[in-house]
C-alpha cells in the first residue's frame, strides 16, 4: 500500500484550490513574490501532515495488532493481563503529563513575579 498517493492528491487539490482563490488577488501581491512563497509553504505543511504522519500512524497500528497476534499465540492469558494494565500505565502518564505540567506554569510565574 503506497501511502503517498493520499498526500499527493490533497496537495494537488489544495494547489487547485489556492490557486482559484489567488487570481482573484490584485496585481501588486503577484509581484511580490508572496505567491510562491505560500504556495511552496502551504503544500510542505500539507506533505509533513499527510505523508509522514499517515505513515507512521500505520506502522504502529500494523505493529501494535501484530504484537498483540504473536502475545495471544503464545500466552493469552499473560495477554489479558496486560491489555488490563495499558489504560492504567497510561492514566498515569496522563497524570504525570499534567503534574510536570502545573509545576512549570507555576515555575514561570515566580519567575515573572520576580523579573517584576
Amino acid at each position: 500500500m503506497n501511502l503517498q498517493i493520499p498526500g499527493l492528491l490533497l496537495k494537488h487539490f489544495f494547489l487547485q484550490t489556492s490557486l482559484f482563490y489567488f487570481l482573484k488577488f490584485t496585481i501588486s501581491f503577484f509581484y511580490s513574490g508572496a505567491l510562491g512563497a505560500r504556495l511552496y509553504i502551504d503544500a510542505l505543511n500539507i506533505r509533513r501532515l499527510v505523508g509522514d504522519n499517515l505513515a507512521i500512524l500505520v506502522q504502529c497500528i500494523v505493529t501494535l495488532i501484530a504484537g498483540f497476534s504473536i502475545a495471544f499465540a503464545s500466552d493469552w492469558k499473560l495477554t489479558l493481563i496486560v491489555i488490563c494494565v495499558i489504560p492504567v500505565v497510561g492514566s498515569q502518564n496522563y497524570i504525570q503529563v499534567k503534574f510536570l505540567k502545573g509545576f512549570s506554569e507555576d515555575a514561570k510565574v515566580k519567575i515573572y513575579k520576580f523579573l517584576l
